[in-house]
C-alpha cells in the first residue's frame, strides 16, 4: 500500500526545484541521517526555515510523519496532516491521497483506532477516483473493505473488497486479486467464519507457494490464528511446521513476531509445553533487539 509512484518522485523533484540553498542543504543532511536522531532534527529546521514553500513543507513534514510512524504515532498524525493541509492548497492531489493512506495506517497501525482510519481511507479512495487511477483505487478498496471487516461491517466489507478484486482483474493484476482474497479471510475471520477464511488462506498459498515465501508465511501466520479459534489444531498444526521450515530472518520483523507468539499458542494448546517454551524464549530475544533497534514501542 506504501508505494511512492512516479508522478509523486516527479513532483518531489519540483519542490526540491524550489528550495533555498540553507534548506536544501540541510535535507541533504538529513538523508545522510536516516534512522538516526539527528534526521528529525535536521528535517524540524529545514521545516522551520522553509516557511511560506508549502511544497517543501509538504515534502518536510510528510517525512517526519514517516520517521514518527512506529516510535510516536500521535507525531506522525500531526504531520501527515500538516502535509495534507498543504497538499489540498496545492492542488497536489496524488500527493493528498498518499498521505490520506499514510493517516489510516498511523491510525490503523499505530493508534489501533480503526474507526478513525475509516474516514482517511475513504477520503483517499475519493481522491485516487478523481485522478481515475484505477490500480490506487483497487488498493485502496482492498484496505477499506478489510477495516470494514474489522468492526463488524462484513457484508460491506465483502462488497468493497470484491469491488478491488474486480478492478485488479480488470488490470490483469493477479498480486492483487490474491492479496484481497488475504483480506477476505480476515474479515470471515472477524465473522466467525472459520471454513471461508481458511477457503481463502487456501486459495491464496497456493498462489504464493510458486511467488513468493515472504507471503506464504504471513497467511501461514493467520491460518495458526483461525485453526486454534475453530479448535481445529490439523490447520494450525500444518501452517506451523510450514512456517518453521520457512522461517528466516529476511521476513518482515512484525511477521516473525506474529509466528512466536502464534507459535507459543499452538504449542501449547498441543500441550508441547518444552518447545513453547524455547518458542517464547526466541519471542523474548527478538522483542528485545527491536526494542533496541527502535523499531517497536514498549509494551508493544
Amino acid at each position: 500500500m506504501r508505494l511512492i509512484t512516479l508522478i509523486t518522485l516527479l513532483h518531489i523533484v519540483h519542490a526540491a526545484y524550489g528550495q533555498s540553498p540553507h534548506v536544501k542543504q540541510l535535507l541533504q543532511q538529513a538523508e545522510t541521517k536516516k534512522n538516526k536522531s539527528e534526521y528529525a532534527a535536521l528535517l524540524h529546521k529545514a521545516d522551520t526555515l522553509a516557511a511560506g514553500d508549502m511544497a517543501t513543507q509538504a515534502l518536510i513534514n510528510k517525512k517526519l510523519g514517516d520517521y514518527y510512524f512506529i516510535p510516536d504515532p500521535d507525531k506522525s498524525i500531526h504531520h501527515f496532516r500538516q502535509a495534507v493541509s498543504y497538499y489540498t492548497i496545492l492542488n497536489d492531489k496524488p500527493n493528498r491521497a498518499i498521505v490520506l493512506q499514510n493517516l489510516a495506517f498511523a491510525h490503523d497501525e499505530g493508534k489501533f483506532s480503526i474507526a478513525e482510519a475509516i474516514p482517511y481511507a475513504e477520503q483517499a479512495l475519493e481522491t485516487w477516483k478523481e485522478l481515475n487511477d484505477t490500480l490506487q483505487m483497487a488498493n485502496m478498496y482492498k484496505y477499506l473493505g478489510l477495516l470494514q471487516g474489522k468492526i463488524n461491517r462484513g457484508v460491506q466489507a465483502k462488497r468493497t473488497i470484491d469491488t478491488a478484486i474486480a478492478l485488479y482483474r480488470a488490470g490483469n493484476y493477479e498480486n492483487g486479486v490474491v492479496v484481497s482474497w488475504h483480506n477476505l479471510a480476515i474479515v470471515h475471520q472477524y465473522r466467525g467464519q472459520y471454513d471461508s477464511a481458511m477457503k481463502y488462506i487456501d486459495m491464496a498459498r497456493n498462489y504464493w507457494r510458486i511467488k513468493d515465501s515472504s507471503r506464504l508465511f504471513e497467511l501461514n501466520n493467520l491460518a495458526i490464528e483461525i485453526g486454534l479459534a475453530a479448535n481445529n489444531l490439523a490447520p494450525a498444526e500444518t501452517a506451523y511446521n510450514e512456517n518453521l521450515a520457512l522461517l528466516n530472518e529476511k521476513y518482515f520483523w512484525r511477521d516473525r513476531i506474529v509466528f512466536y507468539t502464534q507459535s507459543i499458542n499452538y504449542l501449547r494448546r498441543a500441550g508441547k509445553e518444552k518447545e513453547a517454551s524455547l518458542a517464547r524464549d526466541k519471542y523474548n530475544a527478538l522483542y528485545e533487539d527491536l526494542k533496541k533497534k527502535g523499531l517497536i514501542r514498549s509494551g508493544g
